[in-house]
């Protein structure tokens, strides 16, 4: 008689190795290991993605996390946009504009075929009720609503989608309960909601979909209803905070739904997910409440971007993984104690190489090896009030500075052990800025004040090892900036304008010319240094900004700044280098403190293969 084993097969796979990529619950058993093993059930986290171009609100939401189509929104200060962007899992590239722009309108469809429907576009308030489709390169316009309505949502494909729900006027007047199916040309009225809303959030397909939450008369809604392609049912499932504005992911039975408005709180950084039936709290919450973010993807590997943080609109993003990752969030802390306390600027090198950083009154220069300063040759020139600094350990370069009544045109090159003349700055000057991840021979040196008499300056100069030459000038004269980047793709931040105060002026440099970037979120100026990166990886921290010194830190992704981690301490007149990036620096000075970044990471957090035996 045959045995279990030949009737059923082996519960349990015998494996030489594990398996590349195993179902969550599986078991095997290893023989080279000799363990019987399980995959166990991951965590789902919310971490940091690249930011959009775009600070914007109540944006299209078509595809996934990894092919996502962001479109319209509403953007500060009261203004409907047409920008259009697109992901693809590592960053966001500018598409095609929409032909009119609007936010707070429904779209559904995937990044290379998409639609947008109803809407609102201010200023003005009107509601252009006309309907666009994306082909992957441009919009075109098509068959408009039959009806112009804004807040609504929607959900499908191009050829087989759905706008359901919306308003008719301001407020929750004129909402309606409709649902108009879309073939790819035409528009269809179909089932009817049994509760209208605006703002709602919806998932699935035309056959199969997902409606959830928004606004009604009398208020905030927290029902739930699902499509089969012809009626709505009420699922008796409802969210557990009735909210409307929610970013949302997934099918008909298997949905997130996160961020959005409620009374209270007025917005959420809660994350719910939906299994068919129920909703349930998940531990995972957005970085920072969000309301009306768009949403991507599904409950295993979903995305959000842009919204309202409560305090503005913002261009950030954030991707979700089932078991995958965990964030970290960015830190600043203590680093090693100097040996000489004074203003500090001119640093240059990286933070596991030894880097090379000033400390004033006087000329000492120190070196860091990642734990410890060690005193090194002083330059032969004195001067204490902002040089610029470039290079490496090894090959290093100090340019301009001076003292607080006589400003330096000195240049000097370091070897690693000492300094030696090179040719002067053409113009004399302290307080300037550099393009710290350049190097001795292509380094890049701006802004700055010349005394006597105090003038600001806007004179760029380029060093190419030998002598510096004058580039064209920034737009604005200022000095006690912080500057970041290479020759030829230098960056600026900050300072002193020539109207007293306290720039959050950002200027992008090509190598030839100057042009504006992304705005600072706090002005300060007393930076010296205080700034490091790329021009699209840049990180700047301290100085003093309006009412007196800060800690503040923002990190620039190439087109707009983000507040980070603060530092410990408010200080001004500090240096810091990492020619690498905005993820990992030093701020040194004018004590003999040390503060050390680390920016946002993210650790791998598997569903865990868990040894049974």
């Amino acid at each position: 008689m045959a045995g279990y084993n030949e009737l059923k097969g082996l519960r349990v796979k015998y494996l030489s190795a594990d398996p590349a990529n195993p179902e969550d619950g599986q078991v095997w058993y290893n023989s080279t290991t000799g363990n019987l093993r399980v995959q166990g059930i991951g965590v789902g986290a919310w971490a940091s993605a690249p930011n959009t171009g775009t600070n914007a609100s109540s944006r299209s939401s078509s595809g996934t996390q990894t092919a996502a189509l962001a479109a319209g929104g509403f953007s500060p200060p009261n203004n409907s946009t047409v920008n259009s962007e697109e992901y693809d899992g590592s960053s966001w590239s500018e598409g095609n504009n929409l032909n009119t722009a609007r936010h707070a309108f429904g779209s559904f469809g995937v990044q290379t075929a998409a639609v947008i429907c109803g809407g609102k576009v201010d200023p003005g308030g009107s509601r252009p009720g006309n309907t666009e489709e994306y082909d992957g390169s441009s919009w075109t316009s098509v068959t408009s609503l039959p009806t112009s309505i804004d807040r609504n949502t929607g959900t499908g494909i191009l050829t087989a989608g759905f706008s359901a729900g919306g308003g008719t006027s301001p407020g929750t007047g004129g909402v309606i309960d409709t649902t108009l199916e879309y073939d790819g040309t035409n528009w269809t009225t179909g089932g009817t909601l049994n509760t209208a809303r605006v703002g709602a959030s919806a998932t699935g397909t035309l056959t199969a979909a997902l409606i959830f939450g928004g606004n009604s008369s009398p208020g905030i809604l927290s029902a739930t209803e699902e499509y089969n392609g012809s009626t709505w049912t009420t699922n008796p499932g409802s969210m557990n905070t009735a909210r409307g504005g929610t970013g949302a992911a997934g099918i008909q039975t298997a949905t997130l739904g996160f961020g959005g408005y409620s009374p209270s709180p007025a917005i959420f950084d809660v994350t719910e997910e939906y299994n068919g039936s129920t909703w349930a709290t998940l531990p995972a919450t957005l970085s920072e409440t969000i309301q009306t973010p768009s949403g991507f993807g599904s409950t295993t590997a979903a995305l959000a971007s842009n919204g309202y943080n409560g305090v503005g609109i913002i261009n950030t993003s954030q991707e979700y993984n089932l078991g995958t990752t965990t964030p970290i969030p960015a830190t600043w802390a203590s680093g090693a104690t100097m040996n000489t306390q004074g203003t500090v600027s001119g640093g240059f090198g990286t933070m596991s190489a030894g880097a090379l950083a000033s400390t004033g009154p006087g000329t000492g220069y120190e070196t860091y090896d990642g734990s410890t300063w060690t005193a090194q040759p002083s330059l032969n020139t004195t001067r204490s009030v902002g040089t610029a600094g470039a290079g490496s350990i090894s090959a290093g370069l100090a340019a301009g500075g001076g003292t607080p009544t006589v400003s330096s045109a000195n240049s000097e090159e370091y070897n690693g052990s000492s300094w030696s003349e090179g040719n002067n700055l053409g113009t004399a000057r302290g307080q300037l800025s550099s393009a710290n991840s350049g190097s001795q021979t292509a380094a890049l040196a701006f802004a700055g004040e010349t005394n006597p008499p105090a003038t600001l300056r806007a004179q760029t100069e380029a060093y190419d090892g030998t002598s510096w030459t004058e580039q064209n000038d920034l737009s604005d004269a200022r000095f006690g900036g912080a500057g970041a980047g290479t020759q030829t793709a230098g960056l600026m931040m900050g300072g002193n304008p020539t109207t007293p105060g306290f720039s959050t002026a950002t200027e992008e440099y090509n190598g030839t010319s100057w042009t504006s970037g992304g705005a600072l979120n706090t002005g300060r100026r007393d930076l010296n240094g205080a700034g490091n990166g790329t021009q699209t990886s840049a990180l700047v921290y301290g100085g003093e900004a309006a009412p007196g010194l800060t800690t503040a830190t923002e990190e620039y992704n190439g087109t707009a700044w983000s507040n980070t981690a603060n530092l410990a301490t408010a200080a001004g007149n500090r240096s810091g280098f990492n020619s690498g990036g905005n993820t990992a620096a030093i701020a040194a000075g004018p004590s003999l403190s040390t503060e050390e970044y680390t920016g946002v990471t993210v650790s791998n957090n598997p569903a865990s293969n868990i040894d049974v035996s």
